[in-house]
């Protein structure tokens, strides 16, 4: 797969971050995200989770989530944005 520009990237890791904050159990999935310390690990915590993308767009989140290159910097964009959702969500309701 041809490599994404990097802020096409982030901006695909942002609508993921907010589907993930505004899933039942979003607590649990940024705790796994958390917990990731490789690619693999990553690879895993994405296949059980939905991103509310189409599949290309998927594709091209699992493509950078399992380059040893890009795992890093995928994973904390993903990870913070959903904190920031959850964040704004339980912001929002109070």
């Amino acid at each position: 797969m041809e490599k994404v520009d990097d802020r096409h990237l982030r901006a695909l890791l942002g609508s993921a971050g907010k589907s993930i904050a505004q899933q039942a159990g979003a607590k649990g999935v940024v705790a796994r995200l958390k917990l990731a310390h490789s690619p693999q690990d990553f690879a895993t915590v994405l296949q059980d989770v939905d991103l509310g993308l189409d599949e290309p767009a998927r594709q091209t989140i699992w493509a950078a989530a399992v380059d040893h290159d890009r795992w890093e910097e995928t994973h904390a964009t993903l990870l913070r944005s959903a904190e920031q959702h959850l964040v704004d969500k339980f912001s929002a309701s109070s």
